[in-house]
């Protein structure tokens, strides 16, 4: 029976080759063999631990009983190994969210003095010294570094160590501070080299792409600076080398912004080994490339920069993002921003444009017909934008060349340009082209639920209102008729008393085309 256990466990099919040790145990409780045996399948089944989430609980109480039982005291090197996986038992509950009534440092600090160079020992004390609770800390780092350390110089397990030690890394050290995450980027670097010196397996694919990940978020390059300390130039490429093959940054989709981040540290390690021509023309060739993320455009400027003492022409153009308003000329000004900003951003120059030519309406000083015509392209380059990221909502598609983040920005400013749209036109007296605006602006709010709540009051009210005027331009029943069917609408809603609409402005003189309405008396009756 023992045999077929073993067979099992070579095939890795742990929880059959459990059941046949438990009938064997049934069958013979007292022998030792069988429970030695229990013991190390314990062992490698844990190193190896899949199962499902109702049997959890179960089957890491039953290990553990199974692995203190197999507890050797003539043997300090076994009773280490068995000890640490005993703690590595309070580990796997820790991440599954089971409780924990052992002290699992006690456990570890047993193990230690045992074997003080136990390889499970000080790989998975290590593992657990960045999961518990405090947060990682550079002080953490170290001692986990160098428990890893140590389990990697007795050359046992070592595939086992390097997984233990690159997961803790990526899963409690990513997403800390900057500092955190600058570290744990050159501790990985280091420990790549290490494994490319000693011939070691390659990591997975997926592996490989958590590492680089942590280069920068979205291809910005923030870590690229300071993760030059950790390894020569040389060195640094070739250990770039390994980690990107294979991987094809173009086919991937949104994940061009990744392969300019690494042409781009490509040319600073150039840079970096002396190489000045090389990384010049490297730097260069990224001045052309249309989509890569603006933080990485300032390194790529910053490195021109250093290479030849001028940053590049670009750097003296405008962003349309945060450019210095020209004072000056003021107006041409903010007709380029609604001309060439990017619709996916909400920049500090597009709402100072909005701003501006609202308080332009009464008196401007060009023709509002310039500006009309200039809104009316913008808006449809925003459409545009908008309609994309609804296919790509659609699709659940969102990437980082085009986010949530992305398509909610376009909105935005698709409802706050049109909300000066409708502006102008009630200026110059057309209802009728304020209304079209409106009625644009209240299918937007629709679409999106309760997190427009506001929009969608605020739209809803000018609606009424602009009706209201129109009926006292016109004198149209319908007018009047559709002016208190928003009003109804808002009240309904509970808008009345938020922040865009009260009493006071539905019972103002923009509605007195309503006044004589019965409907309406009622409605504003002891208000």
């Amino acid at each position: 029976m023992v045999g077929a256990a073993d067979w099992l466990i070579k095939a890795q099919n742990y929880p059959q080759a459990w059941m046949i040790y438990n009938e064997a145990i049934k069958l013979d409780p007292v022998s030792t063999q069988t429970r030695l045996g229990q013991g190390q399948l314990a062992k490698v089944w844990l190193r190896n631990f899949k199962a499902k989430k109702d049997q959890l609980d179960n089957l890491l109480n039953d290990i553990s009983i199974t692995l203190y039982r197999s507890l050797r005291s003539d043997d300090s090197d076994e009773t280490a190994s068995t000890l640490a996986h005993a703690g590595w038992v309070q580990i796997l509950r820790v991440e599954n969210r089971l409780p924990v009534t052992v002290d699992i440092d006690l456990l570890y600090l047993q193990a230690l003095s045992e074997n003080p160079n136990d390889v499970y020992a000080n790989a998975m004390y290590g593992y657990w010294i960045l999961l518990k609770r405090g947060g990682t800390t550079l002080e953490k780092l170290k001692q986990a570094q160098s428990r890893f350390t140590i389990a990697l110089a007795t050359g046992d397990a070592r595939s086992f160590v390097r997984r233990l030690q690159i997961s803790s890394l990526r899963d409690y050290s990513f997403g800390q501070s900057d500092e955190i995450e600058q570290e744990t980027l050159k501790i990985q670097l280091r420990i790549v080299h290490s494994m490319m010196n000693n011939a070691e397996k390659k990591f997975s694919l997926s592996r490989r792409l958590d590492i680089l990940k942590t280069y920068g978020i979205m291809g910005r390059g923030e870590h690229i600076e300071s993760s030059l300390s950790a390894l020569s130039p040389d060195e640094h490429l070739a250990v770039l080398d390994w980690l990107m093959e294979g991987i094809d940054y173009k086919s991937r989709t949104g994940q061009e912004r990744s392969l300019h981040q690494f042409n781009y540290l490509k040319a600073r390690l150039t840079e970096a080994s002396g190489k000045r021509d090389d990384a010049l023309l490297q730097y260069k060739a990224l001045l052309r490339v249309k989509n890569a993320a603006k933080e990485l455009n300032k390194l790529v400027d910053k490195g021109i920069k250093r290479l030849t003492g001028s940053f590049p022409p670009r750097t003296l153009a405008r962003n349309y993002l945060n450019d210095p308003v020209d004072i000056v000329e003021p107006w041409p000004f903010h007709l380029q921003t609604l001309l060439h900003f990017d619709p996916k951003w909400q920049g500090t120059n597009f709402t100072q444009a909005l701003a501006f030519f609202e308080s332009q309406i009464d008196q401007p000083v060009q023709p509002l017909s310039t500006l009309l015509e200039v809104i009316a392209k913008t808006t449809k380059r925003i459409v545009e934008i908008i309609r994309t990221g609804d296919e790509i909502a659609r699709r659940n598609e969102y990437t980082s060349g085009f986010g949530a983040f992305d398509h909610e920005n376009a909105r935005a400013n698709f409802y706050n340009l049109g909300v000066l749209h409708q502006q102008i036109f009630l200026a110059m007296d057309n209802q009728d082209a304020a209304i079209a605006v409106l009625n644009d602006l209240k299918q937007l709010t629709e679409s999106l639920g309760e997190r427009w709540f506001t929009e969608r009051v605020e739209v809803t009210f000018e609606l009424a209102r602009v009706h209201a005027l129109r009926a006292s331009k016109k004198n149209n029943p319908q007018d009047i008729k559709k002016a208190l069917g928003f009003l109804q609408n808002i009240i309904q809603s509970g808008g009345v008393g938020s922040e865009s609409v009260n009493w006071e402005q539905i019972k103002g003189d923009d509605f007195k085309a309503l006044f004589a309405d019965p409907d309406y008396k009622q409605m504003v009756r002891g208000r």
